[in-house]
């Protein structure tokens, strides 16, 4: 929308009828012309404060940018708090969503064991028994035990292998941990990938 053209048709019509008011001997015409040229001015004033807010959000929209968001929080901005060994740790809804599904502190995963850290565009959150990674999309996946190990010494997200794609699954002998651009398995003591 154009705020120029947005505010200039209520101003017009305030004009006209403040000349109509001028133009007439009728101080009942004069009356309302005044009273329209004032709704008008109104009008205009709440029509560039609309345009101006509707701007200012298609503008936050367009850069993925929000007033209410924070780096460090989660895709949608919302953070959650969980219990941590020294009281309440404040996590990315998705990790804590996912912590909870696990089993939360007396789960595998066990307690966190810090603060979430940023990484790239994503998060990640270390616990006692392992990993959980935010991607920039605001999914959270588990990574845990050798094939973390394994995945940080590789450059973990910023890696080749990128964000994981899937929680890290059981399989025959072992585990597997699926990525953007590969694998990593840690089966019968040994890595493959």
């Amino acid at each position: 929308m154009n705020v120029k053209k947005t505010l200039a048709y209520p101003a017009i019509v305030g004009m006209l009828a403040l000349s109509v008011a001028a133009c007439s001997d009728d101080n009942d015409v004069a009356s309302k012309a005044g009273d329209a040229a004032n709704q008008a001015t109104s009008a205009a004033g709440e029509a560039g404060a609309s345009a101006t807010e509707a701007a200012g959000d298609a503008a936050a929209s367009a850069t993925g940018s929000d007033s209410e968001g924070a780096e460090g929080e989660g895709a949608d901005g919302e953070m959650k708090e969980i219990e941590g060994p020294n009281g309440p740790v404040e996590v990315p809804a998705s990790v804590a969503d996912k912590y909870e599904e696990l089993g939360g502190e007396s789960g595998y995963l066990g307690a966190p064991t810090g603060e979430t850290q940023t990484v790239g565009e994503g998060q990640r959150q270390d616990f006692d028994g392992g990993t959980i990674f935010v991607d920039p999309e605001g999914n959270a996946y588990v990574v845990q035990g050798k094939i973390l190990e394994r995945y940080e010494e590789q450059g973990g997200p910023e890696s080749e292998l990128g964000w994981p794609t899937e929680d890290e699954k059981p399989q025959e002998g072992g585990w597997i941990s699926t990525f953007q651009n590969g694998n990593i398995t840690f089966v019968n003591g040994e890595y493959g990938e």
